[in-house]
């Protein structure tokens, strides 16, 4: 399917820009602060999820758009369903190659939910059934994170995804072309989470600091390439919002994979997990290319 792409003006991104960025650190006030306790964390981030949503309303009618047509204008359709399966099997090839990567340098992984167990403490009926077949259990947990990927967690991803990966991209893309255009968005969209990790240790609880910023922002630009050539060949944000539900799925699990080694290194976010986004979407550029050019679809050059 070949989308023209509109311009979205520069007045419209700014816009939406300081308006997800705004709305998004008050939200946070509360909890950094603690006027709120951090049990309340996952509610605040779910709202928080959304605020790039109503940053992108607000964009559009800067620009004079409807709403409706603005929204499908920037990507809010049902993609094609091959991408929507690649959307949700990249998080899976992610972790997969995360271990076997971290596997060959010497470290196996472990039962994350034998990890998980043991850090909370847990002597429950339910603990000890996961005690008694642990690889079992991680099996449903892995086929529970999939449906959780493809419904509420593609659902809040979804709200995020129609500023980074909608609104950005018909605003950039034309602009400075897609490669350029998703790492300038992955950039933006670690930013966001700044003070998330500052304060709170978000997803690198031993790196509250520039250094943890740094790989965190390495990670949502690396993450963001193969994002936006699910947006871009599909013409649609569902693929990316089902493949970033799924990675929110699958964190806790790929984390407490490694909990001997320092986060900064591993999964979800750390230097390995770069890296194998990195493999990733080298190969799923070749291959998208490859086939766009054969099929007639649309296709970037680098």
């Amino acid at each position: 399917m070949n989308e023209h792409v509109e311009n979205l003006s520069l007045k419209q991104l700014i816009i939406y820009l300081i308006i997800a960025f705004t709305l998004s650190y008050l939200l946070d006030i509360p909890i950094i602060t603690g006027a709120l306790p951090k049990t309340y964390f996952g509610i605040i981030a779910s709202i928080r999820m959304w605020m790039p949503f109503l940053a992108t309303i607000i964009a559009l009618k800067a620009g004079g758009a409807r709403i409706i047509d603005g929204l499908k204008m920037i990507g809010w359709r049902l993609g094609k369903i091959k991408y929507i399966a690649l959307g949700l099997a990249i998080p899976y090839i992610l972790y997969g190659l995360g271990v076997l990567i971290l596997y060959m340098m010497g470290h196996p992984p472990v039962n994350p939910l034998l990890v998980a167990i043991k850090l909370q403490g847990l002597h429950s009926a339910t603990a000890a059934l996961i005690r008694s077949a642990p690889n079992y259990y991680l099996a449903l947990q892995l086929v529970s994170a999939a449906i959780a990927g493809l419904t509420i967690n593609a659902f809040l991803a979804l709200g995020e995804e129609t500023g980074w990966r909608g609104l950005m991209y018909k605003a950039l893309t034309p602009r400075i072309g897609l490669v350029m255009a998703s790492i300038t968005t992955g950039i933006i969209w670690g930013l966001w989470h700044a003070d998330l990790i500052i304060y709170l240790g978000y997803s690198l609880p031993h790196h509250r600091d520039l250094i943890g910023i740094a790989v965190y922002v390495a990670f949502t630009a690396s993450a963001s390439f193969i994002l936006y050539l699910l947006r871009h060949y599909s013409s649609s944000i569902i693929p990316p919002a089902i493949m970033h539900g799924t990675l929110n799925a699958l964190g806790s699990l790929m984390m407490f994979t490694y909990p001997e080694l320092d986060e900064i290194y591993t999964l979800p976010v750390g230097l390995v997990s770069i890296a194998s986004l990195i493999i990733i979407g080298t190969i799923l550029y070749a291959i998208l290319v490859r086939r766009g050019k054969e099929s007639g679809e649309r296709y970037v050059a680098m």
